[in-house]
């Protein structure tokens, strides 16, 4: 296991068949939607030839309760990563922040993030390829290590 400090009294453990891309910034940064977005359109600009193969997961919404349940029932996992590449091995990326402590500010967020971690390291255990990228320049590393 690796550890990541989020804040002087907080520290997450990183299971090792998870990378994590950044995570040292401290700062304003952009939201994380916002890199969502700019990452999707580099990648389809930048690798067009993944343009039918690469897309955001889905997993988390505020809805009633009938529609929690209802996603559920059809199989949204909680704690699923936002993108997925879908080469083989599929390569799936949770986005945050660039700000560690901005992205993790609260108990809720880092429950959460703790979640999302087991669901990437038993992606990983499967075969795949998981990463947590802290920010668009971090998601942007990782595609290009990866020679995409």
């Amino acid at each position: 296991m690796k550890l990541l400090k989020v804040t002087k009294f907080y520290t997450v453990e990183i299971p090792d068949n998870v990378a994590i891309a950044g995570g040292d910034y401290a700062g304003a940064c952009n939201s994380e939607d916002a890199d969502l977005i700019s990452f999707v359109s580099w990648m389809k600009f930048n690798y067009p030839h993944l343009d039918n193969l690469i897309y955001h997961i889905p997993n988390e919404a505020m809805k009633p309760v009938q529609g929690i349940v209802k996603d559920k029932k059809k199989g949204v996992l909680d704690g699923a990563p936002d993108i997925c590449i879908a080469t083989v091995p599929a390569i799936y990326i949770e986005m945050k922040r660039k700000c560690v402590k901005q992205s993790l500010q609260s108990k809720k967020s880092r429950q959460h993030f703790e979640r999302q971690l087991q669901v990437l390291s038993a992606m990983a255990a499967a075969g795949n390829r998981c990463f947590v990228a802290f920010g668009l320049e971090a998601a942007k590393n990782i595609a290009k290590e990866l020679a995409l």
